[in-house]
């Protein structure tokens, strides 16, 4: 009873449960039918050659999916950036230096994965020639974005400093967890066994782990990333919540169609299976 009552008097702790509940039966489903499903959502054929048949909506998902925990993770960057300007250090200068850089590079992987993806869809190699279109959108909305945070109020950005410092420290962890996944796991996408294989018996359970091969379908970033702007309710004051009461609640639903529709997305495209993407979220 007691805990029955502690789940009442905090609706987190259920959203929470329920999360688990959904992640462990998908993970024994996965286990049994992760290349049936990715076969069926992308209606493998087996026949002289292989192929997968990719929705064009589920590629433009695809090209901008990463766009928002990427801007978040610059604006955090940014904000702290800030901080330090009035900071009478002379290691100022340095923390400056890097946490914009910081800001450039999250703003500058949103730029280059999108133009990489619209050149491999017109069948070419993104090359060194495409970064004369990559830097100076880079530059442009990091700019931009440096602009935005330098015209907010002192009190504004004192009030985010802290919550910044959380999605940010957050976000790097989420990053640095993904990427050793990635390394550790070597797992090959659905995509790759069928255009740079044609032979789906290389398929690898997500429990086999193949260190170093280079491949990265497991865990999907793009879910991660996706499934990481639940953050954003802590850069919300008493003010947005006063006027917008539901702003949580209605953020918090808003990031699970999201990180749902991505998930199922990342499938149909082929970049990654079922426990690809439940483990990313």
């Amino acid at each position: 009873m007691k805990f029955l009552n502690s789940l009442k008097k905090d609706p987190r702790a259920i959203i929470c449960l329920a999360f688990a509940a959904v992640f462990v039966i998908g993970m024994v489903f996965a286990t049994i039918f992760d290349l049936k499903i990715s076969a069926s959502l992308t209606n493998l054929e087996e026949g002289n050659r292989l192929s997968i048949t990719v929705p064009i909506f589920a590629l433009i998902i695809e090209l901008i999916g990463e766009w928002p925990s990427n801007i978040l993770g610059a604006f955090c960057a940014a904000i702290i950036m800030r901080a330090f300007i009035k900071v009478n250090k002379p290691w100022k200068y340095l923390c400056i230096a890097g946490l914009g850089a910081i800001s450039v590079y999250f703003v500058y992987s949103s730029v280059e994965a999108s133009v990489e993806g619209i050149v491999e869809l017109a069948d070419k190699v993104f090359s060194a020639k495409h970064l004369v279109i990559v830097i100076p959108l880079t530059v442009i909305l990091s700019l931009a974005l440096f602009i935005g945070v330098l015209m907010l109020s002192e009190k504004t950005a004192k009030r985010l400093l802290v919550p910044c410092i959380i999605c940010g420290a957050m976000l790097a962890l989420m990053f640095v967890g993904i990427q050793a996944g990635k390394l550790l796991w070597g797992r090959i996408r659905m995509r790759q066994l069928v255009a740079e294989f044609g032979d789906i018996s290389l398929f690898t359970p997500w429990y086999k782990m193949q260190p170093f091969s280079g491949y990265r379908s497991f865990p999907s970033g793009h879910t991660a990333n996706a499934v990481a702007l639940g953050l954003l309710p802590l850069l919300y004051d008493k003010k947005i919540e006063s006027k917008f009461p539901y702003a949580k609640k209605a953020t918090y639903i808003a990031v699970a169609v999201w990180g749902a529709f991505m998930a199922f997305t990342r499938i149909l495209v082929g970049a990654h299976f079922l426990s690809d993407v439940l483990c990313g979220a």
